[in-house]
């Protein structure tokens, strides 16, 4: 819940600093810093770095291969959503971004050919229902760029979910205990993302104001929402299946949706209470789910 209370704050945090800094830039930014963090402070980190620059054994050829992966799965779905948050409203990101809980269980079923329980299923259909009615993204005129970017943003971000389920285990065979192989893969999913991100920084406009406001979401969101969730999403999300890590996931518009009714003086209506409430109910109801598939 810590997780998804941090990241349902980014969505308006990140759009007060888009002006000063460019998207690509700012993701970019978010990456090396907090990768720099656990290079410092980690010295797991340092040994996973070693590994996979000058790996010597079949397994650490796993673990930079399983790096590379997530990096570029969690780059992307940063730098797609940043993109979109230029040029579509909060509530249709927050809402188009929460469809990672259809393209998980889409990966699980084609790659791990996992059957998902029937509670699952009408889980993940009450959960789309209930983050329709609180982002209330409708009517749609028509599809603009920053859609797509977030759509894409949401299929990077499913990836990523189910690619962690299926790579950490091997990283803590590897490491010899969990907590030294969480913190290797928290920092190498993080330095692989910003050497993924590299070749972006020459595709667009590059801009990059330092005002107060955009170093204050750059600190915000780098040790928060990059270094220590990463971190966090990698200890905690092997507790559950990929597909119930989504269902809670989902309730990250409801965190973003509370944040701007309590700081950017938007009001509820009924309507969205209404899908606040499905939204908690569908991720209740998955946990159901999984714990009958497993």
């Amino acid at each position: 819940m810590l997780l998804v209370t941090i990241w349902g704050t980014t969505f308006a945090v990140t759009q007060l600093a888009l002006d000063a800094v460019s998207p690509v830039l700012m993701a970019f930014t978010r990456f090396v810093l907090s990768a720099i963090l656990f290079y410092c402070f980690s010295r797991d980190a340092r040994d996973a770095f070693k590994a996979v620059v000058r790996p010597t054994t079949a397994q650490e050829r796993l673990l930079r291969k399983n790096s590379l992966i997530l990096g570029l799965a969690l780059s992307a779905g940063y730098i797609f959503q940043f993109l979109g948050l230029e040029t579509t409203t909060t509530s249709k990101s927050a809402f188009l971004t929460s469809t990672t809980v259809i393209w998980t269980p889409i990966f699980v079923v084609l790659i791990s050919r996992i059957r998902l329980h029937a509670l699952t299923m009408i889980a993940i259909a009450i959960s789309i229902v209930g983050i329709g009615l609180l982002t209330d993204p409708f009517p749609i005129e028509a599809i603009i760029a920053g859609d797509l970017w977030t759509i894409g943003c949401a299929i990077a971000f499913g990836w990523y979910i189910f690619w962690l389920d299926r790579s950490l285990p091997q990283a803590i065979a590897y490491a010899g205990s969990e907590e030294r192989g969480v913190r290797m893969m928290a920092g190498l999913q993080l330095f692989t993302g910003a050497l993924w991100m590299i070749p972006t920084l020459f595709i667009g406009e590059l801009r990059f104001t330092l005002t107060d406001t955009a170093i204050y979401v750059i600190l915000y969101t780098t040790i928060f929402a990059t270094a220590l969730s990463s971190y966090m999403q990698s200890k905690y999300q092997k507790e559950v299946t990929p597909v119930a890590a989504s269902l809670i996931y989902t309730l990250e518009p409801v965190v973003a949706t509370i944040v701007a009714y309590f700081f950017m003086e938007e009001s509820f209506d009924s309507w969205e209470w209404v899908g606040a409430g499905l939204i908690i109910a569908g991720m209740l109801l998955g946990q159901v789910g999984d714990k009958r598939t497993n």
